[in-house]
Formats: structure tokens, sequence, C-alpha cells
């Protein structure tokens, strides 16, 4: 059986248009993936400073973490591997 295919996304908040945020999206599965900003950087280089700030984040995910929350870090929704926010998110595998 092959791992799961995860999807995920961050807000990253605009440097040059102050109020405005980029929706990084990316998925990866067994060490290999992919991330898309829709910035004008990225549409014309194909990297941007958007994504590497998606590098820096912690990348914790319930779902493949080794790192378990507690119930007072779920609670308070507080990531176990660097403390920092975390957010629930569900994403359904389209339908073929």
């Amino acid at each position: 059986m092959a791992p799961p295919i995860v999807r995920w996304s961050l807000r990253v908040p605009s440097k040059s248009h102050p109020g405005e945020a980029h929706e990084v999206a990316g998925w990866f599965r067994a060490g290999m993936g992919e991330a898309r900003c829709p910035c004008k950087a990225f549409q014309f280089r194909q990297r941007c400073s958007h994504l590497a700030v998606t590098r820096e984040a912690c990348g914790w995910a319930a779902v493949l973490g080794a790192e378990v929350q507690s119930w007072e870090q779920r609670q308070e929704h507080l990531c176990p591997r660097c403390g920092g926010p975390t957010e629930w998110r569900a994403f359904l595998p389209e339908m073929p």
C-alpha cells in the first residue's frame, strides 16, 4: 500500500502589500512533493519568498507527525513539535 498523499497550505503575509496574504499550497508523499504560490514572482520564476517561508515552517501534521498532541495542546491548538499554533484542516480526496 502506497503512503498517503498529504496536502497542505499556509497563508504567508505579503511584504509588498500589507494586509494581504498568499495561500501557498502543496502536497507531499514519501519524501517527494510540490508547492505553488499565487503571487506574481512565482508565476514568472517558479520561486518566491513565500515558498521560503513555508520551508522554514515546522511542518508537523497530526496524521504523519511522530509527535502526538497532548489533550492540553489540542485544546490550546499548540504544536507538540515547535509550540506554535495549529489549525485543523481536512482535505478530501478528489473523486475520479
